[in-house]
């Protein structure tokens, strides 16, 4: 499964699907045709979580109370323990692909885990994406400041696992279509990815 999710995060580095991706800085560079060598995805991997894991993993998400698109008050201290943190907007394809695999997971776990969904799209954005695209998860509208503000500056989408307010797992990037095998696998591994996790620490807990 490792090698899989690898290869899959190759093929998302090199084909970033038309949304915002890690930021410039950060920006590996991948034209092989200068050295006639090919692109090593370990390497591309290797680099893309040392950056990643210093700022992702164990970061604590900050406490702040919004409202919601339907008006109503959310607290970020009186979520459960367990909390999935999706950060998207409308015109990411990436992003649209991204939510039956959230829907699937909160199907699954809604009674045990908050499914919170993040966008800087207006309210009526958001109503317009949800004919089409229907998603499970509490919505909030957000401007960008704010969004940076929890820590999120690194891309979209972006979705995070949080257990007692800090993160345990998380997802850069995603597919823009559905159809290929490789988005296929892609896809299968996101969702098996926080599924696992998910077990895990309700196991735990359950002891």
């Amino acid at each position: 499964m490792i090698n899989i999710l690898k290869y899959c995060l190759f093929l998302i580095v090199i084909n970033t699907a038309n949304c915002q991706t890690i930021s410039s800085t950060d920006t590996l560079n991948n034209s092989s045709e200068n050295n006639n060598s090919k692109i090593k995805y370990e390497d591309i991997y290797k680099n893309i979580n040392l950056k990643i894991n210093r700022s992702l993993l164990d970061m604590e998400i900050p406490y702040f109370v919004v409202k919601d698109i339907e008006g109503i008050e959310f607290d970020s201290s009186k979520t459960k323990r367990l909390v999935i943190y999706n950060f998207w907007f409308s015109a990411c394809a990436a992003c649209i692909g991204e939510t039956e695999i959230l829907n699937e997971l909160h199907n699954k776990f809604k009674d045990k885990v908050d499914f919170i969904s993040i966008t800087f799209d207006s309210k009526n954005e958001i109503e317009k994406h949800n004919i089409n695209h229907p998603t499970m998860s509490r919505q909030l509208s957000l401007n960008k400041d704010f969004i940076k503000n929890l820590n999120m500056n690194i891309g979209y989408p972006t979705t995070l696992l949080v257990f007692d307010g800090k993160v345990v797992k998380y997802q850069l990037t995603g597919v823009s279509s559905k159809e290929t095998i490789d988005s296929k696998i892609f896809m299968f591994g996101t969702y098996y990815k926080f599924r696992s996790a998910i077990e895990q620490i309700l196991e735990k807990l359950e002891k």
